[in-house]
């Protein structure tokens, strides 16, 4: 050891990083078919309106719980249900539950993460049961009795679909 200490700063250099931490920039935005506005369109002035119009024929039937049910390919987005939880649940005081199907958010595919986001993003709305999920399998497989996605449409149709 030196009285100058020379060897003891040689031996704590690598103790504190000097790497700066840099977040990752998030991947370019692809957009698909259902992000045009023509498709936001359909959502409130086809799909909301006939919801709406079907929803006061059926004044009065009861709902379970005052719930919509929706099951159907929501996309990694989510936006239709959002559409549906905006349009319809909120002013007619209905919660939202669903049963979502999106093949292209396998766990490795970069769809997951914007899945992940918006999936949390809709669980924190006013109007969204808590049972509600996105199966990451595709709605075909429902045909195979054997499959997790026929197991979870069947406990989706009986216990919300009575």
């Amino acid at each position: 050891m030196s009285a100058d200490g020379g060897e003891e700063t040689d031996l704590t250099d690598d103790l504190v990083g000097t790497d700066q931490y840099e977040a990752q920039a998030p991947a370019k935005k692809e957009f698909f078919a259902w992000h045009r506005p023509r498709k936001q369109f359909v959502r409130e002035k086809q799909w909301c309106l006939q919801i709406g119009m079907l929803l006061d024929d059926a004044a009065g039937l009861s709902f379970d719980n005052n719930t919509l049910t929706y099951c159907g390919l929501p996309g990694s987005d989510l936006l239709d249900l959002r559409c549906f939880h905006d349009v319809i649940c909120i002013p007619r005081s209905l919660k939202l539950r669903f049963l979502g199907f999106n093949s292209a958010a396998s766990p490795k595919s970069n769809e997951q993460v914007e899945l992940n986001i918006s999936l949390d993003e809709i669980s924190k709305l006013e109007k969204v049961d808590p049972e509600s999920e996105v199966i990451r399998d595709d709605i075909r497989t429902v045909a195979n009795t054997e499959s997790i996605a026929w197991l979870k449409m069947s406990v989706f149709q009986f216990r919300f679909m009575r």
